[in-house]
């Protein structure tokens, strides 16, 4: 181990949430590979953590107060920019990590080479209950062209958070880190950009096994969160850098699926975040949304790109009623219900995929 470079920095953001920052950080120090360190970037100002009111004296471990509230894409930038690792990864403190996570990816890392990025699958685990994250299963690790790994993750084929990927520093700080997408204190679709971006590169890793998780309960930001406004504003802004990516360096040949697929999922998730805002569609709210997100296929004008574009979006407006019935159905459920709907879901998914 190298304390003045060590292979990896685990940024890890928090908030207000102590106990799952502890379960967090206890997951991240119990890895296989120990060259490493972790940075803890504390938004929260009312307290400052220290290894004494953690419980966490490890000297791998630093603590960063920060003055102010940096909100989450501020926090996540300032600990890459005091990262010391060679690659820089980010788990947040209400994330879990397999024991062998840093292993299986350094492995990957050297029988390919030492490519920019390397992406695992992941879990959901419901509640707060950090034992119910198990260990790895052992995937196979794979070397992809980033065109090849885009495709296959905006299929569902290839699972992967973005702020969960393990980044070269050098590249990451190049790129200029994660990009400010919305006003606000979440970093919306921030991790997904990441993503998409990752198809420009020459080589991406994948480990098809899910060695982090994601926890799923009542205080996570993704789910307390109902401003519709802030998704609709981050979905614009990442279809504008999406159709720059997508229809370039080597991807425009799968625009049409890779654009249908963003659309989707910004469409989607502002029609669902506003129906749980307002408990009913407001379709016309909805088409007023799309027309606007229509707006950004300027540049592809006089090309192929923009009928397929164009297509891409009138599937999402097809599928405005479903995105209303699906964001009814979280708010009737509860956590325990949402955890058998969405494997039910995940299930019919992969069977779906298969049929057709």
């Amino acid at each position: 181990m190298s304390t003045d470079k060590p292979l990896f920095t685990i940024g890890v953001p928090t908030y207000n949430r102590k106990e799952l920052l502890k379960q967090a950080l206890l997951s991240l120090l119990g890895q296989s590979f120990t060259d490493f360190e972790i940075i803890v970037g504390n938004d929260f100002t009312g307290e400052v953590l220290t290894p004494e009111n953690t419980g966490i004296a490890d000297p791998r471990v630093r603590f960063l107060n920060h003055e102010r509230n940096l909100g989450e894409l501020g926090n996540v930038n300032s600990l890459l920019e005091a990262a010391r690792g060679r690659y820089f990864t980010c788990q947040f403190d209400d994330d879990l990590a397999a024991p062998s996570f840093l292993e299986e990816v350094r492995s990957a890392l050297a029988e390919f080479g030492y490519p920019a990025c390397a992406f695992t699958s992941y879990s959901l685990v419901f509640g707060t209950d950090a034992h119910k994250f198990g260990k790895s299963s052992g995937g196979r690790a794979e070397l992809l062209t980033g065109r090849d790994f885009l495709r296959g993750y905006l299929s569902g084929r290839l699972p992967a958070m973005g702020f969960n990927g393990v980044y070269e520093t050098a590249y990451l700080k190049k790129e200029g880190g994660a990009r400010r997408l919305a006003e606000g204190p979440i970093a919306v679709y921030s991790e997904y950009l990441l993503l998409l971006r990752a198809g420009l590169l020459p080589e991406v890793a994948y480990i098809n096994s899910p060695l982090v998780a994601s926890r799923i309960h009542g205080n996570s930001w993704s789910t307390a969160t109902r401003d519709a406004e802030l998704f609709k504003q981050a979905g614009l802004n990442l279809v504008r850098a999406g159709v720059g990516v997508l229809s370039g360096g080597g991807l425009e040949n799968d625009f049409r699926g890779n654009i249908r697929s963003v659309l989707g999922s910004v469409v989607r998730m502002a029609v669902m975040k506003n129906a749980m805002r307002n408990r009913k569609l407001d379709r016309p709210d909805a088409l007023e949304y799309i027309s606007t997100l229509e707006k950004e296929f300027g540049p592809l004008k006089n090309t192929e790109l923009y009928g397929q574009a164009l297509a891409g979006l009138e599937a999402a407006r097809k599928n405005i009623s479903r995105y209303a019935l699906d964001a009814r159905v979280k708010m009737l459920l509860s956590l325990t219900c949402l955890k058998y709907a969405h494997l039910a879901y995940s299930m019919f998914s992969r069977f779906r995929k298969k049929a057709f």
